[in-house]
C-alpha cells in the first residue's frame, strides 16, 4: 500500500514501525501481539485480535483529531506525542502496549 501523504517522520520499535505523515496522521504496522500499535477497537477485537499488520494502517481511536508530530518504539509499546488542535493545541502523550513490566 503506498501512502497518499508526504511522510516526513519514520520510527521503529523491536517488530514494529510507524510514519508520520505532513497532516499528523499516524500509521503503523508490523508485529502487533501486545497492541504496541494500538488500544483502539480496529486492531483489538476479542475475537480476532490483529497480531500483525502487514500493511502501514492509521492508527486512530483517541488520536483522531489529532496532530501527531512525534513518536518511539519499544519491544513491546510505542510512544505517541501530539497536540490537540481542539484544545488550543495543548502537547499531549499517549502510550499502547504491553504493560507487565510497569
Amino acid at each position: 500500500m503506498k501512502l497518499q501523504e508526504k511522510v516526513v517522520k519514520v520510527v521503529a520499535g523491536y517488530r514494529h514501525s510507524m510514519a508520520i505523515t505532513e497532516t499528523g496522521k499516524l500509521y503503523g504496522w508490523g508485529y502487533n501481539n501486545q497492541q504496541q500499535l494500538s488500544h483502539g477497537a480496529e486492531f483489538a477485537q476479542d475475537e480476532n485480535p490483529w497480531h500483525a499488520i502487514f500493511e502501514p494502517s492509521l492508527i486512530g481511536g483517541p488520536l483522531e483529531g489529532k496532530f501527531v508530530f512525534d513518536a518511539a518504539g519499544g519491544e513491546e509499546f510505542s510512544v505517541i506525542v501530539c497536540r490537540d488542535p481542539s484544545n488550543g493545541n495543548v502537547e499531549e502523550v499517549y502510550s499502547t502496549g504491553n504493560n507487565l513490566r510497569g
